[in-house]
């Protein structure tokens, strides 16, 4: 499921990973 945020917001990859991790 955090590969959605993550494609859906390329800078907030790195963070957005974090938070769904």
């Amino acid at each position: 499921m955090f590969i959605l945020p993550a494609q859906m917001g390329g800078e907030l990859q790195l963070p957005a990973r974090l938070v769904f991790v």
